[in-house]
């Protein structure tokens, strides 16, 4: 994955009711005249394609309580 993130877009769904960013805003709709998929996407900026990459440790609580450590993927990005 870290080798595909240099150029991709940085988008997201931005939930007004959380007054936060959320999943990619999926819909999916069926009705009589079938299945509809709806993305609620908006692109806020990219990853340029010589950015930095890296992975990162963070120490986190899960839903009971718990520390655990996590390893995300890490980059810089350009937001317009």
């Amino acid at each position: 994955m870290a080798k595909t993130l240099r150029g991709a877009p940085i988008v997201g769904y931005y939930r007004p009711d959380k007054e936060d960013f959320s999943d990619h805003g999926e819909e999916i709709t069926i009705d009589s005249d079938g299945v509809h998929f709806k993305n609620n996407t908006k692109p806020y900026g990219f990853v340029a394609p010589d950015a930095k990459v890296w992975f990162k440790d963070f120490e986190e609580e899960d839903e009971f309580g718990n520390s655990i450590v996590r390893t995300y993927l890490m980059t810089t990005g350009y937001l317009w």
